[in-house]
C-alpha cells in the first residue's frame, strides 16, 4: 500500500508540472508588420529603432492600431508607445490566448526556443567547421606542416609487424617522428614516440571530440563493409542448362558440376576449374589434386560456381540456399520488423525463410490462439525500406549490469523511504550490488545479434529466371 501511495503521489506530481497548455506565436519581421497582420489587445515583443536610430526593446498589449503605426501598453506605470511600422524590426506576437499571463507565457516561451535553436545551429556550424578542420593523412603523405603541437591526433601505425593505434594530444613533432600523449580511459598519460615512415593513416584535429567522432564513423564503415562481406560470402552462381559458356567460367575459381553423360547415369563433381575451352571445362579432383573431370557443357543440368570453397560447401550442406540471417521491414507482408534468413534470389525478390504469428481457432477451444507459422516469403526489394544482416553474436554484459542495477534501485528506493526503520531501508540499498552482479552474469551468459544496416542500393544483382528444374539460372552477388 505504501508503495502504491508513493506511485500516486509521483504521478500528481508529474501532472502538476506537465504544462497544459501548448504555447504558440507569431514571428513577424520587417515589410510584414503592418494593420492587416496585427491583432488587437495581443501580447507583442517588438524590436524596432527610435529617433536616434537606436535598437531598442518593448513589450507590451496591442491598443491601437493605426495605418502608418501602432500603439503598445506597456502595463504599469509605463503608459503606452506608439511605434511606426518603417521602424520596426521584428514582433513576437501571442496568437492563441486571450488570457494576458498566458499571452505573456506564449511569447516569452517563443523567444526561449528561438535562443535555444539559434544555440544549437551555432553549436552545429561550429562542429560543421571543425569538422571540416581534421586532416587525415595516409602513408607516405604525411604533411609536417599540418601537424600542430597542442592539437590532437589519431594514428594507425605498424609497430613490430602489428597494426597499433594511439590516440592523444601532440606533444612534439619533426621532420621524423611526431610524438603523441596517450589518451586512455579520457585521461592524457604515457607519451608514445612514432615514425612517420611506420604510420599507415594519421588523423589531426583542434579537438579531441572531433578525433572520437572520426574514429565512430570509421567504426560504423567497418561494421557496414563487414556486414556486406557477410552477403558476399554466401554468394553463389547457379547455372542451367544453357545459361553458362566460357565466358561466366573463371580459372582458379570452384565449381559444383551435376551432369549426364552421354552414357550414362547423373553425377556430381566438385573441385576447382583448371581449364576451359569453346565446349568443356576441366575441374580437378580438391582432395587428391590428381584427378581432373573434363565435362562437356552440352552434358551439364546444374553449374554452380563461387570464388571460395566454403561457398561451394554451404550450398552442397544446404542445397543452394543461404544462410545469412536478415532484418527487415517490408509493408506489403506485415506492419512489424521481420527476422528470417535468406534462402534464394530471383531477380528482384529476396526469398527469405521467416515466421509469420497468425490466431487459429482449435476446435475444442472457443478461443482463438496464437499460432506461429514458419513459411517462405517472397520479398520484393521495392517493398524493403529496411534491411540489416547479422554480422555475429555479442554478450549483453553491459545491458545486464544496468538493467540489474535499475531493478535494484526501484527496490531499493521505496524500501528506504517506506522500509518503517532505518536498517531496512539500508539492507534495501545493499541488494542494488547485488541486482548489478547478477544481471551482469544473466547478460554474460545471453548472447544476441549484432546488426548492421545495408543500403539496397549496394546490392547490384543481375538475375535471370530458369527455365527447367526450378533453379535460378544466374544467382550473384556482386558489391
Amino acid at each position: 500500500m505504501k508503495i502504491a501511495a508513493m506511485v500516486t503521489v509521483v504521478a500528481v506530481l508529474l501532472n502538476a508540472v506537465t504544462p497544459t497548455l501548448a504555447y504558440a506565436a507569431t514571428y513577424l519581421q520587417g515589410a510584414e508588420v503592418n494593420a492587416n497582420t496585427l491583432v488587437q489587445d495581443a501580447y507583442v515583443q517588438v524590436t524596432y529603432y527610435d529617433s536616434n536610430a537606436e535598437q531598442k526593446l518593448a513589450k507590451g498589449w496591442i491598443d491601437t492600431i493605426g495605418e502608418t503605426s501602432f500603439t503598445i501598453r506597456e502595463g504599469g506605470f509605463r503608459g503606452k508607445k506608439t511605434i511606426a511600422y518603417d521602424k520596426v524590426v521584428s514582433v513576437i506576437m501571442s496568437e492563441e490566448s486571450t488570457v494576458p499571463a498566458k499571452q505573456m507565457n506564449e511569447v516569452n516561451r517563443f523567444i526561449r526556443e528561438m535562443k535555444n535553436r539559434e544555440i544549437e545551429q551555432a553549436k552545429k556550424e561550429e562542429e560543421t567547421k571543425e569538422d571540416q578542420a581534421i586532416t587525415v593523412m595516409s602513408h607516405g603523405e604525411i604533411d609536417t606542416s599540418k601537424i600542430i603541437e597542442g592539437w590532437y591526433a589519431h594514428a594507425i601505425y605498424t609497430s613490430e609487424g602489428a597494426e597499433d593505434t594511439a590516440t592523444g594530444k601532440i606533444t612534439r613533432q619533426d621532420s621524423i617522428h611526431i610524438v603523441i600523449r596517450k589518451l586512455e580511459s579520457g585521461v592524457l598519460k604515457t607519451l608514445k614516440t612514432i615514425a612517420y615512415s611506420d604510420v599507415d593513416t594519421l588523423v589531426i584535429a583542434q579537438h579531441a571530440w572531433s578525433i572520437e567522432k572520426w574514429e565512430n564513423a570509421r567504426q560504423v564503415t567497418r561494421h557496414y563493409e563487414q556486414a556486406l562481406r557477410t552477403l558476399k560470402q554466401t554468394a553463389v552462381t547457379v547455372m542451367s542448362r544453357g545459361q553458362f559458356g566460357p565466358s561466366k567460367i573463371i580459372k582458379g575459381w570452384y565449381a559444383h558440376v551435376v551432369y549426364t553423360p552421354t552414357e550414362g547415369a547423373k553425377k556430381a563433381e566438385t573441385g576447382q576449374i583448371v581449364n576451359k575451352d569453346a565446349t568443356h571445362i576441366f575441374v580437378k579432383d580438391r582432395m587428391d589434386r590428381i584427378t581432373t573431370w573434363t565435362i562437356a557443357y552440352d552434358d551439364i543440368d546444374t553449374l554452380v560456381v563461387a570464388k571460395q570453397w566454403q561457398d561451394i560447401e554451404r550450398y552442397r550442406e544446404t542445397g543452394a540456399r543461404y544462410n545469412t540471417k536478415v532484418r527487415f521491414k517490408a509493408s506489403s507482408i506485415s506492419k512489424r520488423q521481420m527476422i528470417g534468413r535468406l534462402v534464394e534470389i530471383i531477380e528482384d525478390t529476396l526469398i527469405i525463410e521467416g515466421s509469420l504469428q497468425g490466431s487459429h481457432t482449435h476446435r475444442r477451444r472457443p478461443r482463438p490462439v496464437e499460432v506461429i507459422q514458419h513459411v517462405l516469403l517472397y520479398v520484393p526489394l521495392s517493398s524493403i525500406s529496411n534491411l540489416e544482416v547479422s554480422i555475429g553474436q555479442q554478450r549483453n554484459t553491459s545491458k545486464g549490469m544496468a538493467i540489474g542495477a535499475g531493478v535494484g534501485l526501484c527496490i531499493s528506493i521505496p524500501s528506504f523511504i517506506y522500509g518503517g526503520s532505518l536498517g531496512a531501508g539500508i539492507a534495501a540499498l545493499y541488494a542494488t550490488p547485488c541486482f548489478f552482479i547478477l544481471g551482469g552474469l544473466i547478460g554474460a551468459a545471453s548472447k544476441s545479434d549484432k546488426w548492421v544496416k545495408v543500403s539496397l542500393q549496394s546490392l547490384n544483382l543481375s538475375l535471370t529466371p530458369t527455365s527447367t528444374k526450378g533453379l535460378c539460372a544466374a544467382i550473384t552477388l556482386n558489391f
